[in-house]
This record gives C-alpha cells, sequence and structure tokens, in this order.
C-alpha cells in the first residue's frame, strides 16, 4: 500500500494548473485552494478495491465535465493526455491471454458481433460486467476464454473466501466485500489489476521525469495527463508512449491548451 500512496503523493505534490475559469465554474471560495497557479488533488485508496477516488473541496476529479475541465491549463507549454484503447478489455485479453489485433479493440469485437462501434461496445461491457451468454461465448473466443476465468475465479473465492490481486497478492476477502456474484467480483478484480498496473507505469514514468520539466499532474484510471514542457523536446513523448504501451497496450494522444479542449494528435 505504501507503494502505491507513494507514487500517487508525488502526483499530488505536482499540482496541476488553474486559470481564471476555475472561479466563475466553481466559485470565489475556491481561491483559497490555489497556490502558485496550482491546485493540489487527493488521491484515496481506502475504497474497495484500492482504485482511488480523487476529490478535494467538493471538487471530484474523478467526475469532470468537459465545462469542469476547461479550469485547467498547463503551467508549462501544452497539456499532453495518454488515453488507452480498451483497457479492461486489453487488460482481461492479458490475464486470459487472448492477443488482440494491433488496431483498436472495440472495432474488432464490434465485428465480431456484427454491429456498429457504438451498440458494440455497449455490447462488450455488458458482457464483461453483467454476464457471457453461452451462445455468445460460444462464438466468440474472447468472450469464452473471459467467461471461464469468471468461473474459476467465483469457485477460488467460494473455496478460500478470498482472492488475492493479479499483482501484488493483496486479498480481496468476503468480509469486505458486500453482495457478491461472479460478475461482480470479477469487476473488483479487474479494477485492483487496473490500479496495481498503473502504480507500476507511474513508478518507471516518475523515474524517467525525474530530471525533466515535463510532469505528469493528473491520473484518471485510463489515462495519465502530463505538463508538456517543450525544451524536453518531442522525444520525451515517445519515450512515453513506449512505457505505457508495454506488453501490447494501446495509447491514443490528445493535446490541448486546456483540459477541456484537448484534440487528438499524431506524434
Amino acid at each position: 500500500m505504501m507503494s502505491f500512496v507513494r507514487h500517487l503523493q508525488r502526483i499530488e505534490l505536482n499540482g496541476i494548473g488553474v486559470n481564471t475559469n476555475l472561479i466563475s465554474t466553481f466559485g470565489h471560495h475556491m481561491a483559497k485552494y490555489v497556490y502558485d497557479k496550482k491546485l493540489y488533488q487527493n488521491y484515496n485508496f481506502f475504497t474497495t478495491t484500492s482504485r482511488p477516488s480523487n476529490s478535494i473541496h467538493n471538487l471530484n476529479f474523478a467526475a469532470l465535465t468537459p465545462e469542469h475541465r476547461k479550469c485547467f491549463s498547463p503551467l508549462n507549454d501544452v497539456f499532453v493526455e495518454f488515453d488507452f484503447d480498451a483497457y479492461h478489455p486489453r487488460l482481461i485479453g492479458d490475464l486470459v491471454g487472448y492477443d488482440f489485433t494491433d488496431g483498436p479493440v472495440h472495432e474488432y469485437l464490434s465485428d465480431k458481433y456484427g454491429v456498429d462501434l457504438s451498440k458494440g461496445k455497449n455490447m462488450t461491457f455488458q458482457y464483461l460486467y453483467g454476464g457471457i451468454p453461452n451462445e455468445i461465448a460460444n462464438k466468440i473466443e474472447f468472450l469464452n476464454m473471459t467467461k471461464n476465468l469468471i468461473n474459476e475465479m467465483w469457485i477460488e473465492f467460494k473455496d478460500k473466501k478470498k482472492i488475492n490481486t493479479h499483482i501484488y497478492n493483496r486479498p480481496l476477502k468476503e468480509e469486505n466485500l458486500e453482495n457478491l456474484n461472479p460478475q461482480k467480483l470479477f469487476n473488483y478484480y479487474i479494477q485492483s489489476y487496473e490500479t496495481e498496473r498503473n502504480v507500476k507505469l507511474l513508478m518507471k514514468l516518475h523515474q524517467y521525469l525525474l530530471t525533466k520539466k515535463t510532469k505528469i499532474v493528473h491520473y484518471n484510471y485510463d489515462s495519465f495527463l502530463f505538463d508538456y514542457d517543450k525544451n524536453d523536446g518531442v522525444k520525451i513523448i515517445y519515450d512515453v508512449k513506449k512505457i505505457l504501451e508495454k506488453n501490447g497496450f494501446m495509447t491514443k494522444i490528445n493535446v490541448g491548451r486546456n483540459y477541456g479542449e484537448m484534440k487528438n494528435y499524431e506524434f
């Protein structure tokens, strides 16, 4: 747990730049929380899966609307955000040993279903966290492998009254989890895997950025936001991308002068 806290604290200490929209959006009382043009976040790991919440002074960073995001601006040159492609399906693919193509996962699975992308994304999350019908599992290998993993995890959990997380072997205990079923347990497990993987990534990113002016200023489950300094050169973008995309994960890059108006950018 100390490893988790330490790496999130470093983001908190970096702070995230704000602009005058903060006051007009959230009120004048927010001014007293701004120091050196920054607002400091508060990550809390004391949640069911240790997937951190992040709120401070009634501002929930995990649920910012586009208008809320416009309140945050880089103190260097530009915000650069790395957003994972279909992070949960890829995490599950990693667990079950399923190799997705190099393209977007949701497009790949939507083609398998024979539906458009929007409907396909909804179907994927419905199957993963609502239950996979046998007839669907029999047709789509990834979902069949996932269904088998869910069943195996549930059997282990009922037998041992706990299941250990994938990376750090932290116990998810029956006594701490309410109203469980196989799908809910699986959801908790994937969220814990997401968090633990991200903490390991943060460790590598903090180490890499130690001598750079670019800083990580926000983390939100499947994305990392950087306050980029052009003096670090474009190579830093490729190096960060390489760290995040290890083992077959994919990201897209968004760039903007404020957090609410980010646009996709190809480096």
